[in-house]
Parts: structure tokens; sequence; C-alpha cells
């Protein structure tokens, strides 16, 4: 009888050992299935909002290569609340040829490298970002945000719009300013107001390398090649039009540039 109980309280733990195995393996995989369906939709979303190919099928990168990261975001104007560190969706694209709106490639030579950073929170766009070649601290200076927005007194970043514009980032970047020549770009999908402008979802594109613009009224040897190396353009959402050029917010002029500039 001992004997029997002793086999049967055997077989009882070997069968709730098992259960909780399987309990456990089941948890695991559903977590498992629910990441890798998350991970699907953010590269859904990044594809449609670059505009960098038609679907995923077309794609070259997979949703296992997209990772999560830790972000902070210290540059950005009238948003801080993003500049404090948060989980965000890394999507690397490489290799890039953009492409104009009938589909041919734009220029064989541009072949750039992309990262998107997507809010795991909130699934907004926070940024898309590209740095090609090698710059110098003096070409392309990093702006803070409370610089930038001592710069843009008539304008406002409101926020980030739910939705899929109907310009993609690709059409944006071709909009105006020919993006070839830039060292450093930057989109960012926002809801943005200016003075004369009621709130409008947008896309802000920021470059940064060689002068971007032409100086108006004069020569532009005296003005240092660090202010003359940002440009941005404003580009509405749904019709694909620069509403805005600018060459601000730019790095403040050094000390020994005010006193040569101004005492000139």
């Amino acid at each position: 009888m001992q004997l029997f109980n002793r086999q049967f309280l055997i077989l009882m733990i070997l069968i709730l050992c098992f259960s909780r195995h399987a309990i456990a393996t089941d948890i695991n995989q559903n977590l498992s299935e629910k990441i890798s369906d998350e991970r699907i939709a953010v590269l859904d979303k990044a594809i449609a909002l670059t505009g960098f190919y038609e679907n995923r099928d077309e794609c070259k990168i997979s949703a296992d290569d997209i990772k999560c990261i830790v972000f902070e975001d210290s540059t950005t104007p009238f948003l801080g609340e993003y500049a404090k560190k948060r989980p965000v969706w890394h999507i690397s694209f490489r290799d890039i040829n953009l492409k104009s709106r009938d589909g041919q490639p734009v220029d064989k030579e541009f072949d750039r490298d992309f990262d998107v950073y997507i809010d795991s929170l909130t699934g907004h766009l926070l940024k898309i970002t590209c740095f090609y070649g090698s710059t110098t601290p003096d070409e392309c200076p990093e702006l803070s945000a409370e610089e930038a927005e001592k710069q843009l007194m008539r304008e406002q970043y409101i926020g980030f719009p739910d939705k899929i514009p109907p310009v993609s980032f690709s059409d944006a970047i071709l909009a105006g300013i020919n993006p070839f020549n830039a060292k450093q770009i930057l989109g960012q999908y926002i809801m943005y107001s200016h003075h004369n402008l009621q709130p409008r979802p947008v896309w802000i594109i920021s470059f940064c390398g060689p002068p971007m613009l032409p100086i108006v009224g004069g020569e532009a040897d005296w003005i240092p090649k660090y202010q003359r190396s940002r440009a941005r353009q404003i580009v509405d959402d749904t019709s694909g039009r620069v509403i805005i050029h600018s060459s601000s917010p730019t790095v403040p002029l050094k000390p020994e540039d005010r006193e040569r500039i101004y005492n000139k």
C-alpha cells in the first residue's frame, strides 16, 4: 500500500511539473507571437511613413531586425516631454535610393542609410535621421532645443499626428531643396503652427552640409560655414507643397566671428 501511495505521489508530481511547464511554454509562446505581431505592425508603419518601399514584401529587412531601444532627444524644440528617456522602436533602412513619384531612382549615387524612431507607447514617429560621410563639429554643430526655440518665436511644434500622411518622407525630402549634397538629413512629422498658419500636420525636413541655401544680398565668404550649412523646409502633408524655406534655426555666432562681422 505504501509503495502504491509513493508511486501515485511521484506520478502526481510529474503531472504537475509537466502542466506548469506546458503553461509556461504557452505563455512564452503567446508573448513571443504578440511581440512578433507588434514588430510587423511597426515595420508596416515605417514603410508607409518613409515611402522607401511599396510594401513589406519588397523590404530588405524583416520584423526580426527591429530593435527596442532607450531614446532621448534634446534637439527638437517645443516638445520637451520627448527629451526624456523612453522606449522606442528603431528601424534601420540601409542603402536606400530615393525614388521620385513616378517610381524612378532620383540619383544613382544617392544610396544612404536611414534610421527611423517610433515611440513604442504611442506609435508616433519621433524622427528619421540620415548621416552620410564624415562631418566635423564646425560643419554641422549640434543645436539645442532651447536655442532653436529662441530663434523660432513665430513657430510652434504642437505634437505628433496620429495618421499616416498622404505624402511620404521620400516625397517630402524631394519637394524643394536638393538633398544630395547634405551630410545630415532629419525628418519629423509634426503638428505645426505659424503666426499666419493654423495648426496642421507637416513634414519638417532639415538638412546640414555644404551651404544649402544661397545667400541673398551679397557675398557669402564673410559668413561662417557653420551658419550657412543648415536649411529647413516645411512641407504640407497632403499636397506635398513646400510652405516655408528657411535657414533657421542656426548655430549662434562664435564670439570671434561676431566681433569680426559686426566690426567689419
